[in-house]
């Protein structure tokens, strides 16, 4: 058997092959497949594109050709004719279509959207044989994928700020709304913590979100607070939801967030009206039930300070002078009130003022003084509200702030109402208060009346004009000095006792009263039937029928009185004009407690270089104060509260206060200033008189004679050191004992003591006490065993050197012999003035614990010295005891006349009752 040759098959092509393929092979494709001829007809296709189609098309059909399905569309709706589809365009063109979606409608007229990817079938020789098309449903998918679409839409055209972040806390989408409201661009927010936009109190949080996210909670809207970009805070409404995976996992979190900032800013400004409304009620109701200006003052304030969430607040009214004036207030130092007290935008009795916002200080157009004021107080921004009463100005309440505070359109109505309360209010009360005054001056007037009618100071008539007829009360009697029976009751009868020369203008008023209505008041005299002239005032009212007087009803009251007041008023006002301007001294008088407005005589312009119509207080305001002069005293300014009208003014006696005034120019003057208060009824300081004699001259008399008397004494020291110089020359070489020569010079040194304090005292006069702790210096140490007790006495200046060398003396002696020779011995000097009228003085000299003492056998110098000299000097009598305890040495003397009255004028000052 021969082997046989395999003969070679042609190779298929693809297109061959599909149309050999068993039909089972080509079902088994996990696809909807279909194969077309190079001319379109349906070849082959496998059971999921029948299904995909709905029908079951004929294969070779060549009525339908391209595609098996029962109608075709665009995505957009638009019929897609058959030969128009991918597959024609494949078999055609020879190029591959691929992702092509389109629509197919089924013969039920359902329609899915399909995605084709065409391949075109080749011959060897590269022609085109025909082409496979395997398509899918994507109708779930793309129903998807719009609805993600649309979601996505939505999400970024959101007005809500829509992000999401995965568990670790990070940024995952940002939507547009996201970048409006956190003012981060996506780029900027995706990748961050979402931590960077949250406040860090809230951070905490965060933390319980993610908690509830992991256990697939949703949060519902909740409010709170977000950081902006630009650091500021936003009020969010945010709700959290959780992102899960295919698995149900959860793999992060979605968040909405809506601003609420117009939300909550539209309930804080509702709320904030409601409060005012609130806080309004209770002002206006606490208002109502006020009895006092006081309890006015405390509800406005507290009204004030809850209302306008000030730190600090006054209420401040004008007084009867027109100055604004605080009275009452909140948090203000008394520095402050005091140097902002009167000032005011506005004068007394403005009408329709307007108030006064300043939001801060520093950028205010305020003099650089109050500005000063205000900072050094604290205070930042400040509002002026006018309290007004029927269109007049009548105070201001005033509200304080420690930073820079912008004044809102609602805050400002809410100022303006509180204020027109407020001044409604204290209108209200001082309406009150007038008609309780009225009502009281009413009462007190008719009790009044009723005693004056009594007692004849008042008399009430009644015309009857028809009758022609006068009625009078028995006051009215004894005012004119008739008795009633000696009276003609008519017109004429009342006339003929009115003083001569006033009965033309007494009739002449009745007449015009009863014809025109003009009011009859006038003042006139009657002579009494005695002769005397007495002033009377009456006045009436004319009561008519229609147009006709039918009466007149009046009363009468004298006068006289009254008008001799005036007249002595009138003589005591000429004379204190003619004091004012003519007395050689400076005349000041303080119109009110503070001493803020003073005006002077001519003379007292002329001391201070001014006009006298000018305001002349140290302790005006600031812009007012005189600035061509200073208040000097010891080399500084005194502060104007110490000058003397100023303590005057407010309760003090003032007297024998020097002053030096220094003018601009730089020379002065010197006054000596009496001043006095001026009080009310009630004792109440309300001003001050001043009266300041010019002492320049004899302050200049003075610097001479001191400059005279330091000359004095300089040549007196001059002279005792010469006689010292003397004399121990002249005891040089001597046979001078040393205790001579001491002596010599202890006795020299008390007198140059002596000499000294009577230069302190321009030698006129010298204080015993300091004569006495001078001499006994020459004790040395055993000083202190000297005691000294007696009342202030003024020596002449003989006097004070002879007592000072006696002094001497016994204290020298003392130191040999006596008390202060040991160490336990002691002297008591004493002294005091007694035998009034004739006052004397009484010196005594006790020593005690000396050795034992005995009288001297014979008199040395200082014996003599103290027996003689100081009786002479003294005119009195000096006497020595040698007690065996001690010396007693004892002056008596008169007192000179000057010493006699000084010393009575201290004794009365020391038995005046001291009080405040």
């Amino acid at each position: 058997m021969r082997n046989a040759t395999p003969i070679a098959s042609p190779a298929l092509s693809a297109f061959e092959s599909l149309l050999g393929i068993d039909q089972s092979v080509l079902d088994a494709i996990p696809s909807a497949v279909y194969v077309c001829a190079r001319d379109g007809v349906l070849v082959r296709y496998n059971r999921w594109a029948a299904e995909l189609w709905g029908r079951v098309p004929q294969p070779g059909d060549t009525d339908q050709k391209f595609c098996g399905a029962f109608r075709l569309f665009h995505l957009d709706g638009r019929p897609l004719p058959h030969a128009s589809t991918p597959m024609e365009v494949a078999l055609r063109t020879g190029e591959p279509q691929h992702n092509r979606d389109v629509i197919i409608e089924r013969p039920d007229g359902s329609r899915i959207v399909v995605r084709v990817d065409i391949e075109p079938l080749r011959a060897a020789d590269g022609r085109v044989e025909g082409a496979i098309n395997c398509f899918q449903d994507m109708t779930d998918r793309m129903k998807a994928e719009l609805s993600a679409y649309r979601l996505a839409s939505i999400v970024d055209s959101s007005e809500d700020a829509v992000l999401s972040q995965d568990l670790d806390g990070i940024v995952t989408s940002w939507n547009r709304g996201a970048e409006r409201l956190m003012g981060y661009s996506a780029e900027e927010a995706v990748g961050k913590p979402v931590t960077t936009f949250v406040p860090a109190d809230r951070h905490c949080e965060e933390v319980r979100n993610v908690e509830r996210i992991l256990r697939g909670e949703h949060v519902g809207h909740y409010e709170t607070l977000r950081r902006r970009k630009d650091g500021t805070l936003v009020d969010i409404s945010l709700s959290v939801s959780p992102v899960m995976d295919g698995d149900g996992n959860v793999i992060g979190a979605s968040k909405i967030a809506r601003d609420i900032t117009a939300r909550k800013r539209n309930e804080r400004s509702l709320t904030a009206r409601m409060n005012e409304q609130a806080a309004l009620y209770r002002f206006v109701y606490r208002l109502h039930r006020a009895r006092s200006r006081a309890e006015i003052y405390e509800t406005g304030l507290d009204a004030i300070l809850g209302a306008l969430l000030c730190s600090r607040a006054a209420i401040l009214l004008f007084d009867e002078a027109g100055v604004m004036r605080f009275v009452d207030w909140r948090g203000l130092s008394d520095a402050y009130r005091k140097a902002v007290d009167g000032h005011s935008p506005w004068s007394a009795g403005e009408t329709d003022p307007l108030p006064v916002f300043i939001d801060d200080i520093d950028a205010a157009d305020r003099p650089d003084w109050i500005k000063a004021t205000v900072k050094e107080e604290g205070i930042r921004a400040l509002a002026f509200i006018p309290l007004v009463a029927n269109r007049t100005v009548i105070g201001k309440f005033m509200v304080y702030y420690d930073t820079p505070h912008v004044f809102a359109g609602q805050e400002i109505d809410l100022a303006i109402t509180l204020g027109r309360q407020l001044g409604f209010s204290l209108e209200k009360l001082r309406a009150d208060d007038a008609r309780s005054i009225a009502e009281k001056e009413l009462r007190e007037s008719e009790a009044w009346l009723r005693m004056a009618t009594r007692t004849g100071k008042v008399g009430l008539w009644d015309w009857d004009l028809a009758a022609s007829r006068v009625s009078w009360t028995d006051s009215l009697y004894s005012i004119y000095g008739v008795r009633k029976h000696d009276l003609d009751a008519t017109v004429e009868g009342f006339v003929s006792l009115v003083h001569p020369d006033d009965r033309p203008r007494v009739s002449g008023a009745l007449a015009r009263a009863m014809e025109d209505g003009t009011p009859y008041e006038m003042e006139f005299r009657a002579v009494r039937p005695d002769g005397q002239t007495v002033w009377l005032f009456a006045n009436a009212t004319v009561l008519r029928e229609g147009e006709k007087p039918v009466r007149l009803v009046g009363a009468t009251v004298d006068i006289t009185g009254r008008r001799q007041a005036e007249e002595l008023l009138r003589e005591k006002s000429a004379q204190l004009e003619t004091v004012m301007e003519t007395a050689p001294a400076a005349i000041w008088i303080a119109h009110d407690p503070e001493a803020r407005h003073i005006t002077g005589s001519r003379y007292a312009a002329e001391v201070l270089r001014m006009p006298s119509d000018i305001n002349q207080s140290l302790s005006a305001p600031p812009d007012q104060r005189p600035a061509n002069f200073r208040a000097v005293t010891d080399g500084q300014d005194v502060p104007p509260e110490n000058l003397p009208v100023q303590r005057a003014a407010s309760g003090q006696e003032v007297r024998d206060q020097e002053l030096e005034v220094v003018f601009a120019d730089g020379t002065s003057r010197w006054v000596i200033v009496n001043a006095t208060p001026i009080r009310d009824d009630a004792g109440t300081p309300i001003g001050a008189v001043g009266v300041a004699l010019d002492i320049t001259e004899r302050r200049a008399a003075e610097e001479h004679r001191k400059l005279l008397i330091d000359e004095l004494n300089h040549r007196v020291k001059n002279t005792l050191a010469i006689v010292q110089g003397l004399a121990q020359q002249t005891f040089r070489g001597q046979d001078v004992p040393p205790e001579a020569r001491m002596a010599f010079e202890g006795r020299l040194g008390a007198l140059a003591s002596a000499h000294n304090l009577l230069t302190q005292g321009n030698w006129e006069k010298a204080v015993l006490h300091e004569i006495s702790d001078a001499a006994t210096h020459a004790c040395g140490p055993a000083k202190s065993r000297i005691s000294f007790d007696g009342p202030l006495v003024f020596l002449q200046p003989k006097q004070a050197g002879t007592i000072a060398m006696a002094l001497h003396e016994l204290c020298t002696n003392a130191m040999k012999y006596g008390a202060l020779s040991n160490e336990t011995g002691g002297i008591a000097l004493e002294w005091s003035v007694s035998g009034a009228p004739d006052l004397r003085l009484r010196l005594v000299w006790r020593e005690y614990g000396s050795p034992a003492v005995s009288p001297p056998t014979r008199r040395g110098f200082g014996l003599r010295m103290i027996e003689q000299a100081l009786a002479k000097d003294l005119r009195g009598d000096v006497h020595m005891d040698f007690r065996p305890e001690g010396l007693v040495c004892t002056v008596d003397a008169p007192l000179p006349e000057r010493e006699k009255a000084r010393h009575e004028c201290l004794q009365e000052q020391a038995d005046t009752p001291r009080g405040g």
